[in-house]
């Protein structure tokens, strides 16, 4: 059976072939870097824009085996456009850090999101089916600290992308092609795409 994996080095970088443990640390650094910016935007995406589909979870740093999963492996094609796009476009302005360099110490109300109704309704609804949660608290709805600052930068980059979203999915699909390579002994195939080159081209 065929192996597909996509990867999106500006997001998470996977490790290159006969990586030193040196620059396995660096990649390793980048990446954990990169954890509070997926959760971020994945979180931003599903609460405040209707995102219709589950995104996965970032993944493990290191990642188990030394391989990187394909971190938006269980979302379709045109999910994956919408996502790398948006995140695309906020990596190529440079907005990478959702508290914007703040302190935790130095947020204030307005730097917290909160899950959308419909997600917590549907959340609380299935816990409390679950015969194992009978006498369990209902949970809280869920929050992520984000700078608003990004947040705005974030519904910027949102109407961007469907303002043309067939343009995005056009050069997502050229990149995809151009960043194709065939292991045809293992039977896999990688596609490497950058995210920022998504929304530079369009």
């Amino acid at each position: 059976m065929a192996i597909e994996c996509t990867y999106y080095p500006d997001i998470f970088k996977p490790y290159p072939q006969g990586v030193s443990a040196r620059s396995k640390q660096d990649i390793d650094d980048f990446n954990k870097g990169r954890i509070p910016f997926y959760n971020a935007v994945r979180f931003l995406l599903v609460n405040r824009f209707a995102f219709n589909e589950p995104i996965p979870p970032a993944p493990a740093i290191p990642p188990a085996g030394d391989t990187l999963p394909d971190i938006l492996t269980s979302v379709s094609e045109g999910g994956r456009v919408y996502f790398v796009s948006v995140a695309g476009i906020l990596i190529s302005q440079g907005f990478t850090e959702p508290l914007l360099g703040k302190p935790r110490s130095a947020l204030g109300p307005e730097d917290k999101v909160f899950e959308s109704d419909v997600i917590y309704e549907r959340r609380v609804k299935a816990f409390k089916a679950d015969p194992a949660n009978k006498s369990k608290d209902i949970p809280a709805r869920e929050s992520l600290d984000v700078g608003r600052a990004f947040v705005e930068q974030t519904v910027s980059a949102v109407k961007e992308f469907q303002s043309d979203d067939a343009m995005f999915v056009a050069v997502y699909e050229a990149l995809k092609k151009e960043g194709t390579v065939v292991d045809a002994a293992a039977g896999k195939t990688t596609f490497t795409i950058l995210a920022r080159q998504v929304a530079e081209v369009s």
